[in-house]
């Protein structure tokens, strides 16, 4: 029962990879006699990109660390992008931004950002963007500077924004 089992798993293993029938070994599948169980590979998947852009390259974004949720104040305004930074101009006022490494893309070709919100919708902001930002304003009564130092960062600010006022995104509505 067991040679079948893993004749069965083998047969499946070639079809899937291309390699041909069960009989074709293939390198990266381990093979197994009809007494020994062996493991099947671990397939680690990671999240998709857009084209043209390079996740290791955040440009101008402030990128904090993943999170598992979001607060759920709303802020309205026009995405303003500079060369070092990102801000929302809101009633007049420039509000620094930050995003989350694992749902935030920087394209530096289109110089846009594309984020994916919770509920796996994926939006694709530029400058000049108007949007409706979830999430929550950061504390306004301590230096940006000890604001800075608190916190851990993929890519922290850049020290020429001006973070008077700061917004963590969590959603995006375009």
């Amino acid at each position: 029962m067991l040679a079948r089992a893993l004749a069965a798993v083998a047969f499946l293993l070639g079809a899937c990879s291309g390699t041909g029938p069960a009989t074709t070994p293939s390198p990266s599948v381990p093979q197994a006699s009809a007494n020994e169980v062996t493991a099947l590979p671990t397939v680690t998947a990671s999240p998709a990109q857009p084209p043209g852009s390079t996740p290791a390259t955040w440009g101008p974004l402030a990128v904090r660390p993943p999170e598992d949720g979001s607060d759920t104040a709303a802020l309205q305004g026009t995405l303003r992008i500079t060369d070092s930074c990102v801000y929302l101009e809101s009633a007049g006022e420039l509000v620094f931004l930050t995003w989350l490494a694992d749902r935030t893309t920087w394209d530096d070709v289109t110089r846009t950002i594309t984020f994916v919100n919770f509920d796996g919708v994926v939006v694709t902001i530029g400058d000049g963007t108007h949007v409706e930002l979830g999430g929550g304003e950061a504390e306004s009564d301590i230096s940006a500077e000890e604001w800075i130092n608190e916190r851990d960062w993929v890519a922290p600010p850049d020290s020429s924004c001006e973070l008077e006022r700061r917004w963590g995104v969590g959603i995006v509505h375009d």
